[in-house]
């Protein structure tokens, strides 16, 4: 059934009739005889026929001027048109002003099937591929014709080279970014290489010891004090041949109120 219903669309391509909405710059109007009868089809509707719209085509054209002689973006020419409402529109993002560019039909030319829509079976997710040149269906509607060849081919060039300057752009901002990110990744790999660790070997003796006294070094704690090995460029805190030592410990918020709670005296009376 799809083959048939594409077979069709390509034969009714190929005889002229009109598959596709018209477009920006475009608009279907009655098919008049010459004595000003209408022109019915085979199911009995009018005949419809697509001719340039002038207001569109005018819109078209100045867009044109913008970016292949004034040396103006994408971006400008979508907000001059959101501005003037073309087509009745104010939604125009640039993608759609460098999309209607690239239509053939603005030089007189229709191709048909030069995309095709395909369905990831795993994701479930459509996407749309170009088809090879030799697949594409081409008629020439030389009525249809709004730019020349030259100018078209210009403003493609100076879209494309615009577009390609952006992905420049931001290509070199990720790899700015980047770069930056691998620079405090090795400031903090350096910064951790000259850390100390005798705050985890001390881990065992800080159970013990209380915060900022003194202890004496005795025969159960000579294992514990052996794994603790001073920073090479620390000064030390006590001379040696003293059995004092100074425990550097991590201060605890929760066991300071604690130990606090229980050091006042409770009242059960108000004052």
């Amino acid at each position: 059934m799809r083959s048939k219903v594409k077979r069709g669309m390509a034969d009714a391509f190929r005889r002229g009739d009109n598959i596709q909405p018209p477009g920006v710059g475009y608009r279907f109007v009655d098919l008049k005889e010459a004595n000003g009868n209408l022109v019915t089809t085979h199911k009995n509707t009018i005949e419809k026929v697509v001719e340039i719209d002038p207001e569109a085509a005018d819109w078209s054209r100045r867009g044109v001027e913008m970016i292949a002689c004034e040396g103006k973006s994408a971006v400008d020419v979508a907000r001059l048109f959101n501005e003037h409402k073309v087509r009745g529109k104010q939604t125009w993002p640039d993608s759609r002003v460098r999309q209607h560019y690239g239509r053939d039909k603005l030089i007189g030319k229709n191709v048909f099937r030069k995309t095709k829509q395909v369905t990831d079976q795993q994701t479930g997710k459509k996407k749309v591929i170009t088809l090879p040149t030799s697949e594409w269906i081409r008629r020439d509607v030389p009525h249809l014709r709004v730019l020349s060849n030259e100018l078209a081919e210009t403003v493609k060039r100076k879209l494309g080279l615009g577009a390609e300057s952006f992905g420049r752009k931001v290509k070199k901002k990720l790899e700015h970014e980047i770069a930056n990110e691998d620079q405090k990744l090795k400031r903090l790999t350096d910064r951790l290489a000259t850390l100390d660790d005798t705050h985890l070997d001390a881990a065992p003796a800080l159970a013990v010891l209380n915060r900022g006294q003194f202890a004496d070094v005795d025969d159960s704690q000579a294992s514990v004090w052996g794994s603790i090995q001073p920073s090479p460029n620390a000064t030390p805190l006590r001379p040696a041949g003293q059995s004092g030592a100074i425990v550097p410990l991590t201060y605890d918020r929760r066991e300071a109120a604690r130990r606090l709670r229980k050091s006042q005296p409770r009242s059960y009376f108000p004052s």
